[in-house]
């Protein structure tokens, strides 16, 4: 009897981490890292930020938002540096907002208005802890983000990421 109770325990918890894992969509097939849905949406930007001298940083976030919400996330930034990021959101999210804001609360960049494919771009004086803000302006749905690190004179380099590349441009 005690080891029925004990199988059937096993069993029930394994099949409510499975729900837990199945419901965030977060686990990658193969068990290593989550699963980016949007990556192939920030492909082309990505290669486009990288060919003209953008270092990927390793951190990326990626989430589900509804219409009014947001996210934080905190970043530590380097002074005389750039920080650039773009998103990418599913279908039924229309409009995603990115904002940064200094250590001690002020605005300091935004990128609103720009649809489901945002970018932000901010060049630091102090380095130091700032926060990254990701709010779901219209709709509800996934959104990933990937950063950037740049020196200043690259910063204005982003208007065509999304589209077809400017005449001349990599």
């Amino acid at each position: 009897m005690y080891s029925c109770v004990r199988l059937a325990t096993v069993l029930l918890l394994s099949a409510l981490g499975a729900c837990t894992s199945a419901a965030t969509g977060q686990d990658a097939p193969d068990g290593g890292r989550p699963v980016d849905p949007l990556a192939d949406r920030l492909e082309g930007a990505d290669t486009r930020l990288r060919t003209r001298g953008y270092t990927a940083v390793e951190r990326a976030f990626r989430g589900f938002l509804i219409e009014g919400k947001a996210e934080v996330h905190s970043l530590k930034l380097r002074a005389g540096r750039c920080a650039t990021a773009i998103g990418a959101t599913s279908d039924a999210l229309t409009e995603l907002e990115l904002l940064l804001y200094d250590g001690g609360g002020s605005e300091v960049a935004r990128a609103v208005g720009a649809g489901p494919h945002p970018v932000l771009t901010y060049c630091t004086s102090r380095a130091g802890a700032h926060y990254f803000v990701v709010r779901a302006a219209r709709g509800n749905g996934l959104y990933s983000t990937r950063l950037y690190d740049s020196p200043p004179g690259l910063a204005g380099a982003t208007t065509d990421l999304f589209g077809p590349p400017a005449r001349g441009s990599p």
